[in-house]
């Protein structure tokens, strides 16, 4: 059969020739972030020591006890993937995680202090009830007090490390009390000293976390001009 007349054949390749490489182009999934995406991150991520301080505050009502804290470590693990997506490496996201912790924890406690120290009122109490739980390293004990005077208290449990358990049913103690209801009962002796560097750790992990924010973002909007991931 008679080969077709218009068809092109091909040039055979020389020996030494070699196919240029395609350009490799990323795919949906793998696009690293724009330096503007990266940017709205780490601002995003830099006004959550606000927001981590007020969760924190909110924690610390007796009233609303643990749950407060809920919010708070929600909003924590949401800073740390901005900062992450803001360009962080390891170990700025570890120096964060740190630093953002100590954001949440610190003013719980703090506040507390703050409240018994410019409007807690000293007062006589007797134990009336005591609880026994089980605990990591053994039992575990809270006692419930009443004020000798009659005036009742918004909380009336005095915690573990105060409460030696049976015993003390019947016992007077001195304690602190808060007459707003905020913050919970404190022994009598409680030292409040540590105000001062109490503020001062907060102030210090508010400050690092800042830093490693803005070093995870220079590091981002670096990398994002480079079109590296």
């Amino acid at each position: 059969m008679a080969s077709r007349p218009n068809k092109k054949r091909k040039r055979p390749l020389a020996p030494d020739h070699r196919p240029e490489p395609k350009p490799y182009r990323r795919g949906r999934r793998e696009q690293v972030l724009s330096a503007g995406a990266r940017r709205r991150c780490a601002l995003l991520a830099a006004a959550a020591p606000v927001l981590l301080i007020g969760a924190a505050l909110l924690g610390s009502n007796q009233d609303i006890g643990g749950y407060g804290y809920v919010p708070g470590i929600v909003l924590l693990i949401t800073a740390l993937v901005l900062v992450l997506f803001g360009g962080a490496n390891g170990w700025l996201l570890i120096g964060a995680t740190f630093c953002s912790i100590a954001v949440l924890a610190i003013p719980g406690p703090l506040l507390d202090a703050e409240l018994m120290v410019h409007r807690g009122v000293r007062v006589e109490t007797t134990v009336v009830a005591v609880h026994r739980s089980k605990g990591k390293h053994g039992p575990t004990y809270s006692c419930d007090l009443r004020r000798d005077d009659g005036v009742p208290l918004a909380h009336p449990a005095l915690g573990t490390n105060d409460c030696y358990g049976s015993n003390d049913l019947g016992s007077h103690k001195e304690v602190m009390v808060d007459p707003g209801g905020w913050a919970g009962l404190d022994p009598a002796d409680t030292d409040y000293s540590g105000l001062d560097l109490g503020i001062g750790a907060l102030a210090g992990a508010t400050v690092g976390y800042e830093l490693f924010v803005w070093l995870a973002a220079r590091r981002g909007q670096r990398r994002a001009a480079a079109g590296l991931d």
